[in-house]
């Protein structure tokens, strides 16, 4: 069991995500947390994340991960929000009258990605497919990619620094982006009954 803790900083829009997760085995652990985009959405997450990992060496190994899960929450963007008509607006589109903590929202996503674990740190890529709705928002289909690099100085601590690129589409919208993450996880030991 543990913790874990991500700042993403793409100008200009920073954002927070936290979590917990439980692994009971090797190869299932379990997800949940809350993601925060400033004046963008507020969303609870909880999901599954299933992985392999070759034998390898002591040194070295490979890691195919898959993530998958729902979200719940506040958030989207309808013609810039507001009661106004904005340059955010298309021709055919019109505000109605909602700012993003106004929506009631959700979704799911998929993920995929592997790592390469060289003896205390490891390089890694992931890529996920989200689908949202929100209120008066078309449905939104996102893709987010990043990699990066994770140090693991110590068998219950763990740090990383990776770029994030994100870009979604909607019947009315659609945009991309990137920026900079960096995070840490720190894991518990767990009470065994069989202790």
């Amino acid at each position: 069991m543990g913790i874990v803790a991500s700042l993403n900083f793409p100008t200009p829009i920073p954002g927070v995500d936290s979590g917990l997760f439980f692994q009971p085995t090797d190869w299932l652990a379990l997800e949940a947390g809350a993601n925060w985009m400033n004046e963008y959405w507020t969303l609870g997450w909880a999901g599954a994340r299933f992985q392999l990992a070759n034998e390898g060496s002591r040194s070295s190994r490979f890691v195919f991960d898959i993530d998958a899960g729902g979200v719940a929450g506040v958030g989207g963007e309808r013609c810039g929000n507001g009661a106004e008509p904005t340059t955010y607006c298309r021709p055919d589109e019109q505000p109605d009258g909602r700012d993003w903590s106004d929506r009631a929202a959700g979704g799911g996503y998929l993920g995929a990605g592997f790592a390469l674990h060289f003896s205390w740190f490891s390089l890694f890529v992931h890529d996920r497919l989200a689908l949202t709705g929100a209120w008066g928002v078309p449905p939104t289909l996102w893709n987010l990619a990043w990699f990066g690099v994770q140090a693991a100085p110590w068998d219950a601590f763990r740090f990383w620094l990776g770029y994030t690129v994100a870009n979604y589409w909607n019947e009315f919208d659609g945009a991309g982006g990137g920026g900079f993450d960096v995070g840490f996880a720190v894991s518990f030991d767990t009470w065994d009954p069989a202790d």
